[in-house]
């Protein structure tokens, strides 16, 4: 199996993480041909956006989340010390 695929696989074991790699794409494409919802989708197994999109628009949506993550960690720790 090859990296993107088993990315992939590990990415629709959580809709919540599957969702947000997902909308971040959706977000990202301003030009896409197709309009595509931002809904959440329960059943990632089912959907095959993420293998329909290019290497690069993958690696940049989960770096964006990622990103957003530790911003939001590093809020939080502020607020609490």
């Amino acid at each position: 199996m090859e990296f993107k695929d088993k990315l992939i696989q590990r990415l629709k074991e959580d809709p919540d993480v599957f969702n947000e790699i997902r909308s971040e794409i959706i977000a990202s494409d301003f030009n896409r041909e197709k309009k595509e919802k931002i809904g959440f989708i329960d059943k990632p197994e089912e959907s095959n956006f993420l293998e329909e999109r290019s290497d690069e628009k993958l690696i940049e949506a989960i770096a964006a989340n990622l990103e957003y993550f530790i911003e939001y960690s590093k809020e939080n720790e502020e607020r609490w010390v």
